[in-house]
């Protein structure tokens, strides 16, 4: 029994291998540049959300003083 399960895991990962040759992978540089463009908009939302928060923050200290 432990052949057979054995024999499939080798065809599964041969297989996957072939798979993955078959594929076009970007250069270097696209993927530099792809990095770089979800790092800024990261760094975007984080300042839209912090700025949300702190207007958030201060329209409640202001109906929580009445």
């Amino acid at each position: 029994m432990k052949t057979g399960v054995m024999s499939k895991v080798r065809q599964f990962v041969s297989g996957t291998i072939a798979e993955l040759g078959k594929c076009t992978w970007p250069d270097r540089a696209s993927v530099f540049e792809s990095t770089l463009l979800v790092l800024f908009m990261i760094a975007v939302l984080a300042v839209f959300v912090a700025a949300i928060d702190y207007v958030s923050q201060g329209f409640i200290r202001l109906l929580t003083n009445f």
